[in-house]
């Protein structure tokens, strides 16, 4: 199961990493900053992965 919601994560993010790619693209002529938005949401998605195995491990026991 929790291997599982680690790939789901795994997932997203990248489909969000991909998403934030395309905006980046377009917005990167209003000096949008592509590294400094992608860290920052890598460590956002990071957080949310963990709460999931929280809850995972609280709805186990």
């Amino acid at each position: 199961m929790r291997n599982n919601t680690k790939i789901i994560c795994l997932a997203i993010y990248l489909a969000k990493f991909f998403c934030f790619t395309f905006v980046s693209k377009i917005l990167n002529k209003q000096g949008f900053n592509l590294l400094k938005a992608s860290v920052l949401d890598f460590f956002f998605w990071l957080h949310i992965g963990n709460n999931i195995n929280y809850v995972n491990r609280f709805i186990n026991f």
